[in-house]
């Protein structure tokens, strides 16, 4: 190739790109107003809540459960739920123990194990997690800036016997610069819309040059300008915001079930944390008895060996003293290993570090009144409280909306689109612009494009699966109300059974209290042996540990009643000393 030619084609192609950046800048100023002819739908801003006020199909359950899950009540309580979750998953670990002791009530236990609690911190993180899929979801509504050119050089041979006589060469060149392979512009903005309005606003430039001049050429070098503008609406598949705001929809429904499941791992792992509290409590309680019964047998030890001493007892009961001490000694041994190891269940629950070796002193004393839950009211309020029903209830939702998706889908793929262009043909860039900014060559283009899958096998079955899903879903409804109501009964009858047992306890522990103080003055005044002394203290121990047992046992029923129902983390610790009904 001619030096000189090289040249001129790479002055050519200088002055090509810096056309190129200027049109580029005419684009972004033009988009704008390309922006308010097109903009046939609302903002991507209000897409977002579009999706949350749309209705939805009704969930097939109770009208009184429905209320509950859309009233303002549900909607605060996802508010605290969404600032618990992001409490858990930005604060740092829990700085280590200072030292001293603890002093621990039910509403401190609660407190640092919804702040602290290691399972609550890593399942803080699903719910943030699904909410970055909403993101995604409105990512298809974005604008798309799309921008792409090629150079080609080519040279050929002559075709014909013709060409070579009348070109007097054996060869043609070609310089030709324009948009990428693939792509109408060389540079384009894309945007879609909720109602499936598809826009795009671009611009396309071209140069070619000829050497020698082709037969056909008007101009040679020929610089072509255009821009132009194309709507697409989709007709029956993918029409309406219904069928393209469906994905947000879900996602949203997917952010709102997460934060539901995370209440419902919140509500059992509170109810473990009190749980583990009266069970510390029991343990305690039963280490202060021991001790006391200790001390009581280490007098009757010293007593039994000073009458030996002055001849006035035996050998035999003298070692029989001992080996009861000795035996008080063994089981509060022990009960000072489970009290510990109930203090550790509970600081690990707490989030505590197991180099955490604080004594906790819990200040707490467990409610033995009578309470008389009401089956009917429980019930009901299970089925507008528990998190397990309104994660289902979420997954129904979702399962709607995939099928009304689906179904639209399922229906033939057609949509009209229309377009209109500016045009500018010359032989210099200038003259080419000008052209294309006097408005006077404008093309219109209109049209209807319609593809259908023959069967619609994959659409046929995606719908089928979608209604298999839903009605799943909604047996699992029934499924899960089923499993509520039933632990709505047995905590009911929990909480009857635990307090009759807990009053036989104190008559029980009473009787043993009289027995023991009336043989202590007989053992005192030598009017009773040792043996019938001996036992009745051992009566008296079994009945105290089993009178604590029953009253943790009590409490322990309240509060898988409040769980049950629904309120253990709004009934924590009742103001009045009494737990609350679950009908308020």
């Amino acid at each position: 190739m001619d030096p000189g030619d090289l040249d001129h084609r790479r002055s050519c192609f200088e002055r090509w790109v810096t056309a190129l950046l200027g049109m580029l800048c005419a684009l972004m100023g033009f988009s704008g107003c390309a922006h308010s002819l097109l903009t046939i739908d609302r903002p991507l801003a209000e897409i977002s809540a579009e999706v949350e006020q749309r209705p939805v199909p009704p969930v097939p359950i109770d009208e009184e459960a429905e209320e509950s899950v859309d009233s303002e009540h549900q909607t605060t309580e996802e508010r605290s739920t969404i600032q618990q979750v992001e409490f858990l998953a930005e604060s740092e670990v829990p700085p280590a123990p200072v030292a001293g002791e603890l002093s621990l009530s039910v509403l401190d236990a609660v407190s640092l194990a919804a702040r602290n609690n290691p399972r609550m911190r890593v399942l803080a993180f699903r719910p943030l997690e699904a909410r970055t899929r909403e993101d995604v979801e409105l990512a298809a509504f974005d604008p798309a800036f799309t921008a792409g050119a090629q150079w080609a050089d080519a040279h050929q041979q002559v075709s014909s016997a013709v060409q070579a006589q009348a070109g007097g060469v054996s060869q043609y060149n070609s310089t030709a610069i324009g948009p990428a392979a693939g792509l109408p512009n060389l540079a384009q903005v894309e945007k879609r819309f909720s109602s499936g309005t598809l826009a795009r606003v671009g611009v396309a430039s071209s140069y070619s040059e000829n050497s020698p001049n082709g037969q056909f050429l008007v101009f040679n070098p020929a610089y072509q300008s255009a821009i132009n503008a194309v709507v697409e609406q989709p007709l029956l598949r993918g029409f309406g915001s219904d069928a393209n705001l469906a994905g947000i929809q879900i996602a949203q429904l997917g952010h709102q079930q997460s934060l539901a499941e995370f209440q419902g791992e919140l509500d059992q792992t509170l109810l473990n944390v009190q749980r583990a509290y009266w069970d510390a409590w029991l343990a305690q309680q039963n280490v202060k008895t021991l001790e006391s019964l200790v001390d009581q047998a280490a007098t009757t030890t010293r007593i039994e060996q000073k009458r030996l001493d002055l001849g006035q007892g035996s050998v035999v009961e003298a070692a029989q003293a001992k080996e009861h001490l000795e035996t008080l000694r063994v089981d509060l041994e022990q009960s000072r290993q489970r009290a510990q190891t109930a203090s550790n269940r509970l600081k690990t629950l707490l989030g505590m570090a197991a180099t955490d070796r604080r004594p906790l002193t819990l200040t707490d004393q467990p409610f033995d009144g009578e309470f008389e839950p009401i089956l009917e009211d429980g019930l009901e309020t299970a089925i507008r409280r528990r998190a397990e029903i309104r994660t289902q209830q979420l997954a129904i939702k979702q399962a709607q909306t995939d099928l009304s998706r689906r179904q639209n889908n399922a229906r033939a793929d057609v949509s009209a689109f229309a377009g209109y262009s500016l045009s500018g043909l010359d032989d210099g860039l200038g003259g080419s612009v000008d052209r294309l900014t006097s408005a006077e060559y404008g093309n219109w283009t209109m049209g209807v494009r319609f593809r259908h899958v023959l069967g619609r096998r994959a659409e046929r079955a995606a719908v089928e699966r979608a209604e298999l899903s839903l009605q799943r879903q909604m047996r699992g409804l029934a499924e899960i109300q089923q499993q509520i109501e039933q632990q709505v009964r047995e905590a009911y009858d929990g909480v009857t059974t635990a307090y009759h047992v807990l009053e036989r306890q104190r008559e029980r522990g009473e009787a043993a209290r009289v027995q023991f103080e009336t043989y202590a003055k007989l053992y005192d005044a030598g009017q009773l042996d040792l043996d019938r002394f001996v036992r009745a203290r051992t009566r008296l121990a079994s009945a105290l540990q089993e009178e604590h047992a029953a009253i943790a046992a009590y409490n322990i029923a309240l509060l898988n009643w409040n769980y049950a129902v629904g309120a253990i983390t709004s009934e924590v610790a009742p103001a009045d000393g009494s737990p609350a009904s679950a009908s308020e």
